[in-house]
C-alpha cells in the first residue's frame, strides 16, 4: 500500500498526525475519509497527486501513511515470497524428489542396453587314473589354464550380440602328447533376434514407460512450482488484507477514544446525558477488542505465509508485511478460451496423459510377450590350435607334428580365420498355459483404462474449475464495485451523522454504529478483493501459467 500511498503524496507540507486531544468529530471526519481513500487508490491505477482533493490528500498523507508504516512486521514483495517459497516449499521438493526418482529409473532402464565387456580367468589340476595304453600313463595329470574376454550388447529391438575370444592352455604327462604345452583358442560372433516373444513393444515397454513416467514427474514438478506460486499469492494478498484491516481496525480504535474524550466533555458542558458516554465507552471496548483481533489475523496470516515459504523473518517474533500492490484490474477471457488454454497447458493433465502413455507402453509389451518364443541365431566364428611340439617314440618310431607356436599364434589363427565355423539355427519354446504372461497382460489392459478415465475426469474437473474459477473473477469486478460503493455509503453516512451530532440532533449511541457499518465495509472490501486475487491465482495455475497470457485474452 506505501507505495500507491507514496505515489498519490501531495508535495509540501504534511499535517499532523492527529491526536486525541482533537475534537471527535474532526477526528471521525478525518477517519471517513481515510478509510475511504485507499479503497479509491487501490481501485484504480495510479494517477496524479492532483487527482486527490487538497484535504484528501492531506489526511492520507497524515494519517495512512503514519499507520502503515508503524504496523509491526518485516517488509516483504510479493516476487520475494514467491522466490523463498520456489527454494523452501515442502511441496516442490517433493515434486524435484520424484522427478530425481522417475530420472533415476529411466537411467537403469537406459542402463539395460549399454554395451558389457565380461571376461573370466581360471586354472585347474586334474588327476585322471587311466585304463587305457593310448593314455600316456596311468595316472593322467592335466593341467589347464583358462581365459576368455569378450563384449555383448542387447538392442532395444531385442537384438543380442556377442563378440566372445577363448584361450586355453593345457600341459599334461601323456606320453602320446605331441604339444607340450598346447594351446587352443576359439573365437566367435553370434547374433540371436527373437520373432515374437521380446521383439520390438516387447523389449523396449519398460524404457518407454519410463521416459513416459519422467515426463509426468517433470510436469508435476512444474505444476508444484505453480501450485505454490498460486498458494503464495492467495497467501500474500490475504496478509495484505489483514494489514488493511488492521490499520483500519487501529485507526478507528484511536478515533474511538477521541469520541469519548468529547462525549465527557460535552456531558460535563450538559449538552448530553449519560448515555452517550457509556455508548461510546462501548464503542470503545469493542473497538479495542476487535484490534486485538485484527493483530491476531494479521499475526496468523503472516505466520501462514511463513510456512507457505519455509522463512521466517530475521527476528523470530517479528511478522511479515506485504509491501506489494494489487493488480488494478483481472482481465477475464471468455470462458471457452481457458478452458482450451487449461487443456493444453495444464501440468496435472499433461501428467495423467504421460502416465496413460506409460501404462499403455508396459501393456504393449505384455501382449507381444505373451507369443510363443522363436528366436532365429547364426555365428561366425573360428579355431587355433598352437604349441610346443615334442618327439613321441611309439612302435619303434618317432613321432613330432608341424603345429607349433605360442598362445598368440592360436589366437591369429582365430583372427584371420584360418579354420572358420559358422553356425544357424532356430530356437522355440511354447508355454503350456501361459497364465502368467496373459494375466500380466490382463492386468495391463485394466490399468490403462482405469488411466485413461482417471485422466477423463480430470479434464471432466478441470473444466469445472477454470469455469468456476472465471466465474469468481468476473464476479469480482462486481463484487469490488459493490464494496466500494459499500465504503463510499457508509463514509457519507459517517459524515451527516458527524453533522447531526454536532447539531445535536442524533445521539453518540448511532455515530457509533455508523462507525462500525463503515468498518465492516472497509472490511467487506479486503475480502472482496483477496477473494478476486485468489480466483486470478488460481485460474493461472489451472491453465498452466497461460493466464493471463496472449492465449487467453480475447
Amino acid at each position: 500500500m506505501r507505495s500507491i500511498v507514496q505515489q498519490i503524496r501531495c508535495p509540501g507540507p504534511t499535517v499532523p498526525r492527529p491526536r486525541p486531544g482533537l475534537t471527535g468529530a474532526a477526528s471521525l471526519l478525518a477517519a471517513a475519509l481515510v478509510l475511504a481513500l485507499p479503497t479509491a487508490a487501490w481501485a484504480q491505477a495510479p494517477g496524479s497527486p492532483d487527482d486527490l482533493p487538497p484535504l484528501a490528500r492531506a489526511v492520507l498523507d497524515s494519517a495512512v501513511v503514519i499507520t502503515l508504516d508503524e504496523l509491526p512486521g518485516a517488509p516483504l514483495g510479493l516476487d520475494r515470497a514467491r522466490e523463498l517459497a520456489r527454494q523452501g516449499a515442502t511441496a516442490v521438493r517433493i515434486a524435484q524428489a520424484a522427478a530425481d526418482a522417475a530420472r533415476g529409473a529411466l537411467r537403469r532402464e537406459q542402463g539395460t542396453y549399454d554395451p558389457d565387456i565380461f571376461g573370466e580367468a581360471s586354472h585347474r589340476d586334474r588327476d585322471t587314473p587311466a585304463a587305457s595304453f593310448f593314455s600316456g600313463a596311468d595316472v593322467l595329470e592335466t593341467t589347464e589354464t583358462r581365459g576368455e574376454a569378450g563384449v555383448r550388447w542387447r538392442a532395444p529391438l531385442g537384438t543380442r550380440l556377442s563378440a566372445s575370444l577363448n584361450a586355453v592352455r593345457q600341459k599334461t604327462n601323456s606320453d602320446f602328447a605331441l604339444l607340450q604345452p598346447q594351446y587352443d583358442a576359439f573365437g566367435e560372433l553370434r547374433v540371436t533376434q527373437p520373432l515374437l516373444d521380446g521383439l520390438g513393444a516387447g523389449e523396449r515397454g519398460d524404457l518407454t514407460a519410463a521416459e513416459r513416467r519422467l515426463e509426468a514427474a517433470e510436469a508435476r514438478l512444474a505444476d508444484a512450482r505453480l501450485a505454490t506460486d498460486a498458494a503464495v499469492e492467495v497467501g500474500y494478498w490475504a496478509l495484505h488484507a489483514a494489514g488493511r484491516d488492521f490499520a483500519v481496525q487501529r485507526l478507528i480504535a484511536e478515533r474511538a477514544e477521541a469520541l469519548l474524550e468529547q462525549a465527557r466533555t460535552r456531558q460535563r458542558a450538559g449538552l448530553v446525558g449519560p448515555a452517550d458516554v457509556a455508548s461510546a465507552r462501548v464503542f470503545l471496548a469493542e473497538q479495542r477488542q476487535a484490534l486485538l483481533d485484527a493483530r491476531e489475523a494479521l499475526g496468523t496470516a503472516s505466520d501462514q505465509l511463513a510456512a507457505l515459504i519455509g522463512a521466517r523473518p530475521d527476528d523470530p517474533d517479528q511478522l511479515y508485511r506485504a509491501t506489494s500492490e494489487p493488480p488494478a484490474d483481472f482481465p477475464v477471457p471468455p470462458a471457452d478460451t481457458l478452458v482450451a488454454a487449461a487443456s493444453e497447458h495444464n501440468q496435472q493433465l499433461q501428467a495423467l496423459a504421460r502416465e496413460v502413455d506409460a501404462t499403455m507402453a508396459e501393456h504393449a509389451r505384455a501382449r507381444r510377450n505373451t507369443l510363443p518364443t522363436l528366436d532365429v541365431f547364426g555365428a561366425l566364428g573360428g579355431t587355433g590350435l598352437s604349441g610346443t611340439p615334442q618327439e613321441i617314440e611309439f612302435g619303434g618310431q618317432t613321432y613330432t607334428t608341424s603345429v607349433r607356436g605360442d598362445v598368440g599364434e592360436a589366437v591369429s589363427q582365430v583372427v584371420q580365420a584360418e579354420y572358420p565355423t559358422w553356425q544357424v539355427g532356430l530356437s522355440f519354446a511354447v508355454p503350456l498355459g501361459n497364465r502368467a504372461d496373459a494375466g500380466e497382460a490382463d492386468r495391463l489392459a485394466a490399468e490403462t483404462v482405469r488411466a485413461e478415465q482417471q485422466l477423463e475426469a480430470a479434464r471432466r474437473d478441470l473444466e469445472a474449475q477454470v469455469r468456476g474459477a472465471r466465474r469468481a473473477l468476473a464476479n469480482g469486478r462486481e463484487r469490488l464495485a459493490a464494496a466500494r460503493s459499500g465504503v463510499e455509503a457508509a463514509t457519507e453516512q459517517v459524515r451527516i451523522g458527524i453533522l447531526d451530532y454536532e447539531n445535536g440532533r442524533t445521539s453518540a449511541f448511532e455515530l457509533v454504529r455508523l462507525a462500525g457499518d463503515l468498518a465492516a465495509s472497509q472490511q467487506r472490501y479486503s475480502r472482496a478483493l483477496v477473494r478476486t486475487a485468489r480466483a486470478a491465482a488460481v485460474l493461472r495455475q489451472l491453465t498452466g501459467g497461460a493466464y493471463p497470457g496472449e492465449e487467453t485474452n480475447p
